[in-house]
């Protein structure tokens, strides 16, 4: 069970549901199927960008491997040198442009390294989609460089046309995956884990055929499980004559 389908258990859960079974039918939808009649689909809820194909893509199927694969070559150039560690930001846009881009980020770091040159900053282009911003720490680390902070210039955005973006996006993938099995149950649940609003109480208008769309945020299973006055988790969504406040 992934964990967005464990927060979604623990949420059915204080709904009052008793008899919760997760994936009934096997490795295809639904996700749960509550009181043998509810049919329940659970999708995190990200932020996509749209490239030259047309395809959504989640930002996070960029952004977390670089992070990774980054942090990683880090740790590989070992400890300061002339007594200097160096803080290491980045910047990225899509489409990325250098997909192999380690060894580039490597001879960069080691040139900048054997510089005489004293600088509080440096900023290190690896192509017009991707660069590094490297910052003089104030003392020596263990590691010549240090991972501070990202930039991912396709995320954020107007907070409700965001929302609602992302939302179209997933219901409509979400409702072409159930369409085969939409007659095995009487009522369909789509319940969103929000990773794009942080937990905002503001509502969405959108369209969709679902008997219920719900989204609940993770902060709220931080040992507190508190619902909003509505009888949820999170940002409601309200659509086609249902809203659940």
């Amino acid at each position: 069970m992934k964990q967005e389908e464990k927060w979604v258990e623990a949420y059915l859960k204080y709904r009052g549901f008793e008899d919760i079974a997760f994936e009934p039918d096997g490795n295809v939808s639904p996700d749960f199927l509550a009181n043998g009649r509810i049919a329940i689909e659970v999708r995190r809820l990200n932020q996509h960008y749209k490239g030259e194909s047309g395809k959504p893509e989640g930002l996070e199927q960029l952004a977390v491997p670089l992070r990774k694969r980054l942090e990683a070559l880090l740790k590989t150039l070992g400890p300061p040198v002339k007594g200097v560690s160096w803080w290491v930001s980045y910047r990225i846009k899509r489409p990325q442009l250098t997909k192999n881009w380690e060894a580039a980020v490597r001879e960069k770091l080691k040139a900048f390294q054997s510089e005489t040159v004293e600088v509080e900053e440096r900023v290190i282009k690896i192509d017009r989609n991707f660069r590094l911003t490297l910052t003089r720490a104030d003392n020596p680390g263990r590691l010549a460089f240090i991972m501070a902070a990202n930039t991912d210039s396709d995320a954020g955005g107007w907070a409700i046309p965001e929302l609602e973006k992302n939302l179209r996006l997933c219901i409509a993938e979400k409702t072409g995956k159930v369409e085969a099995y939409r007659n095995k149950y009487p009522e369909w649940w789509l319940i969103f884990v929000d990773f794009v609003m942080g937990g905002t109480q503001e509502p969405a208008q959108v369209k969709h055929d679902w008997d219920k769309v719900i989204m609940i945020h993770p902060s709220n299973y931080a040992g507190r499980m508190k619902s909003n006055g509505c009888g949820y988790f999170g940002t409601t969504v309200q659509t086609a004559g249902y809203r659940r406040c």
